[in-house]
């Protein structure tokens, strides 16, 4: 492992770091990213001109709203993700150069939320190196609420998108705060359940941590003195799942029936704004606004659309555009989140997909300008007026429902059914690898506050079916 969990930590926030003067001195580190993006000072899609690339200063403060310089704030934002993978290049170097060579080379990302601090999977991927593999490290609590499992799901998904390999460096084997008593112990159940939710989202292999206590970690599978717990069993029966119980493993591909876009720059716009990315419970909300949308907006929307495609009970896929735009051709329907920002290559893609005959909804804001803030004619339409919630228009032999409004809650408990039946009926007008859908209303029993018992339903399908395919195997 070149380096464990690389990223700022504490101190990702936009503003937070990155102002030493190896970084920002006339020619350093900042100024040799923007040369390499823009070659010269004239090229600088900024709101004001420069006769040096070294006269660009950094960003020092986020404004309430950004009226331009959109391009300034977000170049902010990939500097450090450039920063860091120079970084990884060069302790792989320094590897090499010291006889370290024949091994396989691997960095992990820290659990923190990818929608807060896109720290860009492929570029860290290619800074590994040939041959090295980039891992996601996931924890959860002792029971692994539906939000987390969720949460779990789209990195995964993220991950089969945007890598060659799709592992996990560290998965949460016991706990951090050894102090059980003012926490759930770690079951078996726990472990199993977690364990197979990550396989069943395309998780290839796993790396369970810890595997037995010491100063910090406790409920590992094996405690201090050497006895084994009961979640030690599933550590056993994992690998015979896998390469016993199913034959073709390796070769298996979980099967997804839509795709949701990941654009990069609602991420970015994102990051400006958030405070405290390392807190990867909470999706910032707020400044800096760009044409009066707040920043955070896109990405919560792009977050609760695998809620409702799950909610409708088929498997929703990531396509990372600017990763891979051929990945449009595997869905006959993606969704869009709303922004007024769009990546230029994702408005091209996404043109040729519709020409083609594909279905697109945008969900939210119409885009308006691309990553260099310059205007942008979307889709080469202009914008329709907007007479209902919902328009549709024909783009080529494909079509555009723009859907003008957010569909998403901010929360699970929060996601409207008009919203799940709004996505589940263009769905239904395509094949699924898989349907899955309650047989009746879900009621129980349990406390209500106040004291006493009350009966609750849950309305929208909690569940969740993945088809797994090879040329030789089919497993769910």
């Amino acid at each position: 492992n070149l380096d464990n969990e690389i990223s700022y930590i504490v101190r990702d926030g936009f503003l937070d770091s990155d102002y030493n003067p190896v970084n920002v001195r006339p020619g350093g580190f900042w100024h040799q990213f923007l040369g390499e993006k823009y070659g010269m000072a004239a090229n600088l899609p900024y709101g004001r001109s420069y006769q040096h690339i070294e006269d660009v200063a950094p960003p020092r403060s986020v404004p309430d709203c950004i009226q331009r310089d959109i391009a300034w704030y977000l170049d902010w934002v990939e500097f450090k993700t450039w920063v860091m993978c120079r970084y990884i290049r060069e302790l792989r170097q320094m590897h090499e150069s010291n006889g370290v060579k024949d091994v396989t080379f691997v960095t992990n990302l820290n659990p923190h939320l990818p929608e807060g601090v896109p720290t860009r999977m492929p570029d860290f991927e290619e800074a590994t190196g040939e041959g090295g593999m980039v891992g996601y490290d996931f924890y959860r609590g002792a029971f692994m609420s539906y939000s987390g499992y969720q949460s779990m799901a789209r990195v995964l998904k993220l991950m089969n998108a945007s890598l060659r390999y799709t592992w996990s460096a560290e998965f949460m084997s016991g706990s951090w705060n050894k102090d059980m008593t003012k926490t759930s112990r770690i079951s078996d159940d726990h472990m199993r359940f977690m364990a197979r939710c990550a396989l069943a989202h395309g998780c290839k292999a796993i790396q369970w941590f810890m595997f037995h206590d010491r100063d910090c970690w406790g409920d590992a599978p094996v405690s201090s003195h050497g006895h084994r717990r009961p979640n030690w069993e599933v550590l056993r029966e994992t690998p015979e799942l896998l390469f016993e119980k199913i034959g073709d493993w390796d070769r298996l591909t979980p099967c997804c029936d839509v795709g949701i876009v990941y654009d990069l720059i609602h991420h970015q716009h994102t990051a400006i704004g958030d405070p405290m990315p390392s807190a990867d419970g909470n999706l910032h909300i707020g400044k800096p606004s760009v044409n009066n949308v707040e920043a955070g907006r896109a990405s919560q929307e792009y977050m609760g659309l695998f809620r409702l495609v799950e909610h409708a009970g088929v498997q929703p896929g990531v396509i990372d555009i600017l990763h891979d735009p051929t990945a449009l051709k595997k869905y006959p329907l993606v969704l869009l989140p709303g922004s007024p920002l769009v990546h230029a290559e994702t408005d091209a893609a996404l043109r040729d997909y519709l020409t083609a005959g594909g279905t697109v909804i945008l969900s939210g804001p119409w885009p308006t300008c691309d990553q260099r803030g310059e205007k942008i004619h979307f889709l080469g339409l202009d914008r329709p007026e907007e007479s209902s919630p919902v328009i549709e228009i024909a783009v080529g032999k494909g079509r555009l429902i723009w859907h003008r409004d957010y569909l998403a809650g901010a929360q699970a408990e929060q996601d409207s059914m008009p919203a799940i039946d709004f996505v589940r009926k263009h769905i239904d007008r395509h094949t699924a690898a898989v349907r899955i859908a309650p047989a009746e209303t879900v009621s129980w029993v349990d406390w209500k506050d106040g004291g006493g018992l009350s009966t609750y339903q849950q309305p929208r399908n909690l569940g969740s079916a993945i088809l797994h395919r090879s040329d030789k195997e089919s497993v769910l």
